[in-house]
């Protein structure tokens, strides 16, 4: 028997995977432990200061490519590759083995601090019981995000997975939701998603006539210009709970 949300029964359930399943706490000690490797390289160079650089780095490069990434024309290698070339050049060094070392190192500092938050395990066991259809729905390209459902140890626990450097299409595009209901012959109308940015998961979901989740766990606070989550949650153990519950638009559950 599928859980109801009011008078609606629930049977698809899909999940963001970055920030909403997969936890990246981690990512800062492997930025950390990289640029220290490169300090032991180049004695010359203060840690501190290149993880400060590295940083800036991202804040310009990341708008320059994210559609291309959620598009799948750029792997993680060739991203890191190039913010660490970028690092490079501000402190003047053009050292092409080293930076492939540096790359090399970080990926897999990045891959090995790979973990789940540490709701993830139950409420997809109790969602499988209860009989929801259980989907996938990520921005990334193809080989880095289903190498993380892989690292992860969940890459079996869907029925689908859809990533939007496959589909063609990345949230808040609708179209990657309407081809997920399409395989999944689902209605929109008994299904929800569940994401933690309210500007792709939500708002994405909402074009195409899914409840947007809003898995708030840093317990930010929404501005006026944001989507309005059907529901808010903090943790995913509130989420099956709140399928009892009566049907609530914008509060936390």
């Amino acid at each position: 028997m599928h859980p109801e949300h009011g008078d609606r029964v629930i049977e698809t359930l899909f999940l963001d995977l970055d920030g909403t399943m997969l936890d990246w706490s981690r990512l800062r000690e492997a930025i950390r432990s990289t640029c220290e490797g490169l300090s032991a390289a180049h004695p010359g160079l203060d840690p501190l200061e290149i993880e400060k650089v590295n940083d800036s780095v991202w804040d310009t490069y990341w708008p320059e490519i994210e559609l291309d990434w959620y598009r799948g024309h750029l792997d993680n290698d060739e991203l890191g590759l190039e913010a660490w070339r970028r690092t490079f050049e501000q402190f003047g060094l053009h050292d092409a083995e080293l930076l492939q070392a540096t790359a090399d190192a970080y990926h897999r500092a990045e891959r090995g601090g790979h973990t789940l938050f540490d709701d993830v395990v139950d409420t997809l066991a109790e969602a499988r019981a209860a009989g929801i259809r259980l989907a996938v729905v990520t921005n990334g390209p193809t080989g880095a995000q289903r190498a993380k459902l892989e690292a992860l140890g969940i890459e079996n626990s869907f029925d689908a997975v859809f990533v939007s450097g496959e589909v063609g299409a990345a949230k808040p595009d609708r179209a990657i939701f309407d081809h997920a209901l399409a395989e999944l012959d689902a209605d929109p109308a008994t299904a929800w998603h569940v994401g933690d940015l309210l500007d792709k998961d939500v708002a994405g979901a909402q074009a195409a006539g899914i409840r947007g989740i809003w898995l708030n766990r840093l317990d930010e606070t929404a501005t006026a210009t944001d989507a309005v989550p059907d529901l808010e949650i903090t943790s995913l153990r509130e989420l099956l709970p709140a399928l009892q519950l009566p049907a609530r638009t914008g509060v936390r559950s």
